[in-house]
């Protein structure tokens, strides 16, 4: 009986040799996985301020195109220039 007993401690003893390195390699992927999100994470907020950047740079160009185009085309008048406007239409009418 006590060769009985002395191959069951002997396979309990590699049996919790095997339990201990599947744990650590278990622990292992579980440290990579979770550095690899905290990655994956960082990157995500970077691309997330880089858009919200450019969709700010963006806005700024559309604004100003549209500043520009109202000023070409003459969208905003003056009050003298509106002065000036209605003087000559009724030049023109009287005329």
């Amino acid at each position: 009986m006590q060769l009985t007993l002395k191959k069951m401690v002997t396979v309990l003893c590699l049996l919790f040799q095997r339990y201990e390195e599947l744990s650590e390699k278990w622990d292992a992927a579980k440290r990579g996985v979770r550095q690899e999100d905290h990655e994956l994470l960082r990157e995500k907020v970077a691309l997330q301020q880089e858009l919200i950047r450019r969709q700010d740079e963006y806005a700024d160009q559309k604004r100003q195109h549209h500043a520009d185009q109202e000023n070409k085309v003459g969208g905003g008048c003056s009050e003298g220039s509106t002065n000036q406007i209605a003087t000559i239409s009724l030049l023109v009418q009287a005329g």
